[in-house]
């Protein structure tokens, strides 16, 4: 069919139609039921329009998801966003990957908002589906991947990775007090051996 339609293209009138004294312009797309169409029936311009909104949904959930219950966030971001990603979604099959990838990355974007996780950051304990991990049974803190060496020596990588190396004896000192002692002797012996 879309064949058949850019075959015929060349056949449909360019110039405005007039009525009732009004003059009606040709539009290259049309909203219907909310989906935008184009004439090459592409989808280009609904997943573009579709992408937009949801990115502006999402900027404007996230100045206030962090004071949200992790299943209220859910429910905010099914509500505004995931739900006009699954409207009228089966009208997508068959649309090129690179119009599917776009709206993957919405989702991404919703899912890192939700659980507060960074675009490179590894599994969290806090997250639900990676409790079982061993790293999330340990507490380890989360480590952003970074591009470079000068990045990985910064305060915010290195600090988390000498805690998660500290053994969880010592991380789970409560007091303050006792932390700094168990941390001072597992020092001093380990730059002893």
């Amino acid at each position: 069919m879309r064949c058949a339609t850019r075959r015929r293209q060349h056949q449909l009138r360019t110039e405005g139609l007039t009525f009732s004294g009004a003059t009606i312009q040709p539009s290259s797309t049309v909203r219907d039921l909310g989906v935008i169409l184009d004439t090459e029936l592409s989808f280009g311009p609904h997943v573009n329009q579709l992408v937009s909104r949801c990115f502006h949904q999402l900027r404007r959930i996230k100045s206030s998801v962090r004071a949200l219950p992790t299943e209220a966030a859910k429910t905010v971001v099914n509500s505004f966003v995931v739900s006009r990603i699954d409207y009228c979604n089966s009208l997508l099959a068959g649309a090129p990957q690179y119009q599917l990838d776009r709206l993957q990355a919405v989702i991404n974007t919703a899912a890192r908002l939700i659980y507060g996780v960074g675009k490179f950051d590894r599994p969290v304990s806090s997250v639900d589906a990676r409790q079982r991990l061993r790293s999330a049974t340990r507490e380890d803190l989360v480590i952003s991947r970074t591009a470079t060496k000068f990045g990985a020596r910064s305060f915010t990588v290195a600090a988390r990775s000498e805690w998660n190396r500290l053994p969880l004896h010592i991380r789970s000192k409560p007091p303050v007090n006792c932390f700094k002692v168990a941390l001072k002797s597992f020092l001093f012996t380990t730059d002893s051996s």
